[in-house]
């Protein structure tokens, strides 16, 4: 698959000090896949103890929705969690929240179909050809439609938590 990024791998969003449900959190981007119908799996997940009895949580998503017959959307969320359990109040009641650092890193790309054309140079040389002067609006298109997406949902993760972009 030739790999066209519109969003490039690294593209972060942080908060620090940050109290959070982290079940809220992974249900808010599960229900934003679903609800536009992207097709996510959950890639890895490692929970670990700090030597001061905090918690390192890493979270990796992958998500894809068919654009087309040869174009694919794909976007990776990887979350990064550095903090301790704390006790705050919510509605009257104590329950338990995180607190610290969360980061998010996203990508997205659009995964452009090569077994039609094949994986040799020829292959390539024609595809080149075939998306500069047959499909160029179309992969345009898809490339801003990906990028839409991919911002709504950034811009929807940091409303959600009140956090910044970073780098």
């Amino acid at each position: 698959m030739a790999r066209d990024y519109v969003l490039p791998e690294g593209y972060k969003v942080k908060g620090i000090n940050v109290i959070f449900n982290l079940e809220d959190i992974y249900k808010f981007i599960i229900r934003w896949f679903e609800h536009y119908e992207w097709n996510w799996s959950e890639v890895s997940y490692k929970d670990s103890t700090r030597p001061d009895g905090g918690k390192g949580i890493e979270i990796n998503l992958e998500a894809k929705k068919e654009h087309d017959n040869y174009i694919t959307f794909k976007v990776t969320v990887d979350v990064l969690i550095s903090g301790k359990e704390v006790d705050v109040e919510v509605g009257g009641k104590q329950t338990k929240r995180m607190k610290g650092l969360i980061e998010f890193a996203f990508s997205a790309y659009l995964d452009k179909s090569e077994e039609k054309f094949g994986k040799g140079k020829f292959g390539q040389d024609i595809r080149r050809l075939y998306e500069k002067y047959i499909l160029r609006s179309k992969v345009e298109d898809a490339q801003e439609a990906l990028y839409r997406n991919i911002i709504e949902l950034i811009n929807e993760v940091k409303a959600f938590l009140n956090l910044h972009v970073v780098g």
